[in-house]
């Protein structure tokens, strides 16, 4: 939500996103704005971002088994 909202990173991997997402912002004239949701009614989110692995399956058996890749273009920069 920080990253977010500030539009910044001390990881220079996630300031690769941070700066593609700003500049697709910018074209688009679009506007983020993250909010905080509580872990009760974000449950799902929440296992993931903890790493609760057994908790996700159980809160969501219909996810995919296997985790999408992301693309190499979404790094470059």
């Amino acid at each position: 939500m920080h990253i977010v909202n500030k539009q910044t990173s001390k990881s220079p991997e996630v300031m690769t996103l941070v700066r593609k997402l700003v500049l697709n912002t910018l074209l688009f004239n679009i506007t983020l704005k993250a909010q905080y949701i509580n872990t009760k009614s974000n449950a799902i989110a929440d296992s993931i971002s903890r790493c609760q692995w057994h908790r996700f399956r159980n809160l969501a058996p219909q996810a995919d088994p296997d985790p999408t890749p992301l693309p190499p273009i979404v790094w470059e920069c």
